[in-house]
């Protein structure tokens, strides 16, 4: 059975402090009754939307082994190119009524983007939804091409990466059409 939808990236385990009065200053600790504990990341997020819509889903990332049951329970397919012992990514959200922040232990993320080519190139899927930022556009822009040449189609979620446009390969020169 073709996999419609192939999401590939990061995942991280999020754990959301809410409703703060405020965020918190520095040495202060806050304490709040509102509190959850998930998985998340575009990648993930995206393969279970798919999923519950009725999708046949599947994703690619390093996950915990706590994310990955949670996902299959999902109906999600997992490959998991997390090793033994390695630690998954984590972050924390401190969220007020107005405003957020963030803190994020990338863990085998750090290692994720040179894992990911050999898993794709095995799996045929309609569609392939990104939800990284290339550290090597060039690389990832060739990987897209190949794709699109099997019939794949493709989109990107880039995160949030102010520096992702400075790097070399973003901006490619648009081919003349005849």
């Amino acid at each position: 059975m073709r996999i419609e939808l192939l999401t590939v990236g990061e995942a991280f385990q999020d754990l959301i402090f809410m409703s703060l009065p405020h965020l918190p200053r520095l040495g202060e600790e806050l304490r709040t009754a509102h509190f959850a504990a998930t998985i998340g990341g575009g990648a993930v997020i995206t393969a279970i939307a798919a999923a519950r819509l009725g999708m046949r889903s599947a994703i690619v990332s390093a996950l915990s082994d706590e994310a990955a049951r949670a996902l299959r329970s999902d109906r999600v397919a997992v490959v998991n190119v997390k090793r033994p012992r390695e630690a998954h990514a984590i972050t924390v959200a401190l969220s007020t009524a107005a405003d957020r922040s963030f803190v994020t232990f990338n863990g085998v993320n750090a290692r994720l983007q040179a894992r990911l080519p050999a898993a794709i190139a095995r799996r045929r899927a309609a569609h392939v939804h990104f939800a990284f930022s290339p550290a090597d556009c060039a690389r990832w822009t060739a990987i897209v091409e190949r794709l699109r040449a099997r019939g794949t189609t493709t989109s990107w979620d880039f995160g949030w990466d102010p520096s992702l446009p400075a790097r070399d390969g973003f901006w490619r020169p648009r081919l003349a059409t005849p």
